[in-house]
Parts: C-alpha cells; sequence; structure tokens
C-alpha cells in the first residue's frame, strides 16, 4: 500500500470512526470499486457540493447526510482541498455508470442488504424477484398488476398469493392488457371444450385451461375481489363493458355479487346484469349451480351463475360450442346491443385494479 492509499484509509477509518462516537443514524462504510475509483466520478447525481479539506472529510458529512449514498471528491489545481460532491444515487459496483475525471474519486456506502427472499438492495430500495414484492420483499405479490409493475410483459400463468390466503396458487394475467387477471374464459378456437354446467365443488376450485374454456375458482376469485378495489371488465365478441368495483362474497354466503356502476364502452351496449326485469337484477344475488340452486334457474339453463328470482338475461355461462348440442332448449349466450339480445361466440372475463375510489 503506497503512501497516499494508507493516506485515504486512515481519513476513512477516522471518518467512520467520528460518526458512529456521535450517534449518526448510518451504519455503512464507504467502500471503492475495484479499478475505477480513483480518476472517476458518478456524473449527474449530485444533491449537494461543498468544500472540503480533504476526502476523509468529505466520507465524514456524507454519511451525516440521509440522503448522500456516494461521493466524487474532486482535488482543486492550485489549493489544498477539493469540491465534495455528495451524490442521492449510487453505482452500485458499476463501473460503466462512472465518467473518467482526473483527479477525482468515487466511493459509495455499502450496508447490509435488508431484503428478504432474494431481494437485491438497489441505490435506495430493494429490488425483489421470484414472485415477493413490497418494502423488503417480504410478501408474495397479490395480483396480476403488482408483478406486471416489476416488469413482467408477457400473459400466461403466474403465481400470486392474495393477502387473507395462506398459499400462492395459479392466476392467468393478460400483460398485454396491463396486468389484468382472467377468470372466465368462452371460447370458439377448435379446442377440446369444458362443460359449464357443473356442481359447487367444481366452480369453488375452476377447471379448464387458458387455452380454451376457463374458470378460475369462486374461492380466489372471493380472496382477490376483497383485497382490493377492482373492475370487473367483460368482453363479450367485440365489444367490453366494465362493473366498478365489483367483488364477490365468500362460501358461506354464496358467492353474492357486488358492484357499484356500469360502464359500458358503447352506449348501444344494455347491462346485461340490470336488465328492464327487476326479477332478473344480479346486484346482491347468489352464485347458483345444479346441486345449490336457491331458484332453480341452474337447472333449468343448463349452467352456473349468478341469477335473482326471474333467473337471469344475461348468462355466460350457458352451452357452448360441443356441450350446445347436448342441451339443445338451452339459450345461447348473448348480450344486449342496440335494445336486441345478440348472440357472442367468445368472452372473457376480467378483474383489473380500480382508478376510482
Amino acid at each position: 500500500m503506497d503512501s497516499r492509499s494508507r493516506l485515504l484509509h486512515a481519513l476513512f477509518i477516522l471518518a467512520t470512526t467520528l460518526v458512529r462516537c456521535q450517534g449518526a443514524q448510518k451504519s455503512e462504510v464507504l467502500n471503492a470499486i475495484s479499478g475505477c475509483t480513483e480518476n472517476h466520478e458518478f456524473p449527474d447525481q449530485a444533491h449537494r457540493w461543498l468544500h472540503s479539506e480533504n476526502i476523509g472529510e468529505c466520507a465524514y458529512v456524507c454519511m451525516r447526510d440521509s440522503l448522500c449514498m456516494s461521493i466524487n471528491f474532486c482535488h482543486h489545481d492550485n489549493r489544498d482541498g477539493g469540491i465534495c460532491t455528495l451524490n442521492q444515487w449510487r453505482a452500485n459496483g458499476a463501473c460503466n455508470l462512472l465518467k473518467e475525471k482526473a483527479n477525482c474519486t468515487y466511493y459509495e456506502m455499502q450496508a447490509p442488504n435488508p431484503c428478504k427472499n432474494g431481494g437485491d438492495w438497489v441505490r435506495t430500495r430493494c429490488a425483489c424477484r421470484n414472485g415477493f414484492t413490497g418494502e423488503y420483499c417480504d410478501r408474495r405479490v397479490k395480483d396480476c398488476e403488482e408483478i406486471y409493475l416489476q416488469g413482467s410483459r408477457e400473459d400466461g400463468i403466474y403465481k400470486v398469493q392474495p393477502v387473507n390466503m395462506t398459499k400462492t396458487t395459479d392466476v392467468y394475467c393478460m400483460m398485454s392488457r396491463g396486468g389484468h387477471m382472467i377468470f372466465q374464459i368462452r371460447t370458439d378456437k377448435n379446442c377440446e371444450r369444458e362443460d359449464f354446467f357443473r356442481g359447487w365443488q367444481d366452480y369453488q376450485g375452476g377447471f379448464g385451461n387458458k387455452d380454451c374454456d376457463y374458470w378460475l375458482g369462486n374461492d380466489v376469485l372471493h380472496a382477490i375481489t376483497n383485497q382490493a378495489k377492482y373492475d370487473l371488465e367483460i368482453r363479450v365478441g367485440d365489444h367490453v363493458v366494465t362493473y366498478t368495483h365489483f367483488r364477490i362474497d365468500s362460501d358461506e354466503n354464496l358467492y353474492r355479487l357486488h358492484y357499484d356502476k356500469f360502464e359500458p364502452s358503447d352506449p348501444r351496449l344494455g347491462d346485461g346484469f340490470a336488465p328492464e326485469d327487476k326479477q332478473q337484477e344480479l346486484n346482491g344475488q347468489p352464485f347458483a349451480t345444479p346441486d345449490k340452486d336457491e331458484y332453480g334457474c341452474a337447472l333449468d339453463s343448463r349452467s352456473a351463475w349468478w341469477f335473482g328470482p326471474g333467473c337471469a338475461s344475461v348468462n355466460l355461462n350457458l352451452p357452448m360450442g360441443t356441450y350446445k348440442q347436448f342441451y339443445p332448449l338451452s339459450r345461447p349466450v348473448s348480450w344486449p346491443f342496440n335494445g336486441l339480445i345478440t348472440e357472442v361466440t367468445h368472452t372473457t372475463m376480467a378483474l383489473k385494479p380500480s382508478k376510482k375510489n
């Protein structure tokens, strides 16, 4: 170690000792980046400049400043001391972020990694991975939007853990829509279709697959819609309707459906959940399957859905495809458009985080 290196090392020990003795909040130490500390600076990151007699004094000021994450110390050409730059970010060991500058020295704060579950401390926050999120990566992602905000952009199956569930579950996320969670698909594809005329347990746990016909499961749907505010987006054919602040109750309360407001993408689209016949309004009504059917509507329609005393004007789980042949008296899947009930060949139902309070 040459005389200049020994002097710098001594000054850092002195600065750190002074900070600790005077009760500073930071316990970090300013460290060098191998190969690119001397004659380098971290440009365009300053939040404060000051004159310092030496690099040790500059380090001392940084460790007393809650916003300082690194320093540049540049010696004056014709007098003692230099300019001490307190940076609000750090290069996190990356030489490529630094710029060569004669007579300047760069050091950055190093601290114990507070991030859990494989997260990394980057600048001033945890960068989480492996399906974790939170300030310290201390919880699983709770919905598709949180996965989207972490940078995922591929549509597909992801693991989430709703806040009131004790384990993860697979959900289908449409990242191409900004992180929507699909919970129902009726397709017109040539694939192995699903029979939606099923019992309570099947709808409770879910069935099908995302590439054909699909139902997420009412237990998971209840857990997710009661952890935050979500809107229900229904795509019927080429049209879109939204029901704001959608949620369903628990199994004990028959997964009753609730929402605040109907918002169509086209004024010609009618409100399928609240038709003129008040006996068919669905807000507040229970889910029904053939084996748990308060009004007898599930058995009559050969399906499972939310029903009022007069059943339902719109039912997106009616038989489709090959199963329509098995139940020839069943009505087609449809939606009101321009005053008429119009048959549709494909539907999706999705949750998206509500933008309204």
